[in-house]
């Protein structure tokens, strides 16, 4: 999935600003804070600079990106809702005919052509995706129609998990057929899950637990902390700034001696503003 790609998946959405990046350092630190922040879920810190990257090349907040996609087992994916509302930016219609544990159905239109899409449980129990094991072995027992060998994956003996990833693949499936550039080539988390498992089952390994993202490092202590060491403010002066840029400095991962002398400053002109009102008050 390229640039261009996921800026055509989040068309019509609100602009926003870059997050300032200078250097791979500062690719690093933001990857560092969007895993150990898990608003993206339980990534690896390498997972989250290609999202800060992503979002930085193609101009989307990491709010829109966490509306948009997901990533299951270093995979992009798209949400099931976010493909259906793409869809709907771009024209396109659909009629929901059957959401249940037992079949998921929908018809789809964009412009001239029309598609209705169909996925039964009945039909998902003869394939490969919903059982634990290698794709081989599961075959050969679905031709044997010796299924009850087959061990189903745990999530699947769940109505409402079949349900939803029965809808998954039906909105997947009708929404590539009449409008691809709606899906760009990714597919559905729920795809994706099953996609990603799959692989891990067929290299002769068992799926890994998710592990926590590892705590970033502390901040290194600048030479100077009269001035700002990173970021598009690099080389200014902390007392040459704004308020409003010194409380962001605040909130931002700067070591405790950066943060105590902003603190200074900005307590230094609240002082100074107070002692002004004063005397025009007296004058």
């Amino acid at each position: 999935m390229n640039a261009e790609s996921i800026q055509k998946a989040v068309a019509g959405r609100r602009p926003c600003t870059r997050i300032p990046i200078t250097c791979p350092a500062d690719l690093n630190w933001y990857g560092q804070m969007a895993a150990q922040s898990q608003m993206f879920g339980a990534i690896s810190p390498p997972e989250g600079v290609m999202i800060c990257g992503i979002c930085y090349q193609t101009g989307i907040s990491w709010l829109e990106f966490a509306e948009t996609f997901n990533i299951m087992h270093h995979r992009i994916s798209k949400k099931t809702d976010a493909i259906l509302a793409d869809f709907q930016e771009r024209g396109g219609v659909y009629e929901i005919v059957s959401r249940t544990d037992e079949k998921a159905e929908a018809k789809f239109a964009y412009g001239k052509t029309k598609w209705t899409s169909t996925v039964k449980w009945e039909d998902c129990l003869s394939e490969p995706f919903i059982y634990i094991g290698k794709e081989e072995a599961i075959v050969n027992s679905i031709v044997a129609n010796n299924t009850a060998a087959l061990v189903m994956k745990p999530k699947y003996r769940t109505k409402r998990s079949r349900m939803q990833m029965m809808w998954a693949r039906c909105v997947s499936d009708g929404v590539r057929v009449v409008c691809p550039a709606a899906c760009q080539g990714v597919y559905t988390t729920e795809e994706v899950e099953d996609i990603a498992e799959y692989d891990i089952q067929n290299a002769g390994v068992a799926v890994p637990p998710v592990a926590a993202p590892a705590p970033a490092p502390a901040p290194a202590e600048p030479e100077n902390i009269e001035v700002c060491s990173v970021g598009t403010m690099a080389g200014k002066r902390w007392d040459s700034m704004d308020d409003a840029t010194l409380n962001l400095a605040l909130q931002a991962a700067f070591p405790q001696s950066v943060k105590d002398y902003i603190s200074k400053i900005l307590e230094s002109r609240r002082a100074n503003a107070a002692q002004s009102t004063t005397q025009t008050t007296q004058n």
